[in-house]
């Protein structure tokens, strides 16, 4: 015989809201697909983030430090750039009232030592006084003298720096003749300069006499970096007697180290 179950009656009320933990399938968000194809084993984006919200947030952020730092890296190009325009125009500055004071020395010296109009003029120009003109022309006549002697005598120099315009170029001529007529290297190069002219001249490879250790004898060139030539132009601007070595090797420089390019 069946087994009979009794009606029981419910006391109490019925909870309508279900409590559950998780998200039901029907409520589930579908990532989109650059979350899902960047998510890591380890279930977080790219490896680090839990939800696209904070990997945005710290791209962010560092899209704004690399934007500062781009800023920062221009600004201070921006600062070299006007330091070594500033350094360059001081140089064609430098280099303009050499050139106008050795101009102006040899007209003194062809004037006996008077000044013309035009003299007076450039000098007022170029910021030069009528004194440092005198003291260069007195510093070139000396030069002359004893270029003259090595070459043996006034015409025979004059003949050797007509031969030079023939065998150098415009750049040789402004750099290594000009300095040796304005007194702008050490005698024992102008010398030997002179002495090499001469052997040009006369057909011969080597000078006729050299003077000093050959392992020590004097050379010059340009500058080979921009620091090495700004070392020289500091130390030349403190001790006035380095300027006119400084100038000569400044003459043979290359652009490209002068622009910072070298």
């Amino acid at each position: 015989m069946a087994e009979v179950i009794e009606q029981t009656e419910f006391v109490g009320e019925l909870d309508t809201e279900i409590k559950a933990e998780g998200v039901l399938p029907s409520d589930e968000v579908e990532a989109p697909d650059w979350v899902k194809e960047n998510t890591s084993d380890n279930g977080k984006i790219f490896g680090r983030f839990d939800t696209m919200e904070s990997a945005l947030d710290y791209y962010k952020a560092q899209e704004v430090t690399h934007t500062n730092n781009m800023r920062d890296i221009k600004n201070e190009q921006k600062s070299k750039q006007e330091e070594v325009q500033s350094i360059q125009a001081e140089l064609q500055a430098e280099t303009l009232k050499i050139e106008t004071m050795s101009k102006i020395s040899q007209e003194l010296l062809n004037n006996n030592m008077t000044f013309s109009d035009d003299m007076t003029k450039s000098l007022e120009d170029s910021g030069i006084t009528p004194a440092e003109a005198k003291v260069m022309a007195y510093e070139l006549r000396e030069t002359n003298l004893a270029s003259y002697e090595v070459m043996g005598g006034e015409d025979k120099y004059n003949e050797a720096m007509e031969f030079a315009t023939t065998i150098y170029d415009e750049t040789q001529q402004a750099s290594i003749m000009n300095a040796i007529k304005n007194n702008q290297v050490s005698k024992e190069f102008r010398e030997l300069a002179l002495l090499g002219l001469q052997s040009k001249m006369s057909g011969s490879d080597t000078p006729s006499r050299i003077v000093g250790n050959s392992d020590n004898a004097p050379s010059i060139r340009g500058y080979g970096s921009f620091t090495e030539l700004t070392k020289d132009r500091t130390m030349a601007k403190r001790d006035k007697t380095l300027m006119p070595q400084y100038l000569a090797k400044l003459a043979l420089t290359d652009d490209r180290v002068l622009s910072l390019h070298g």
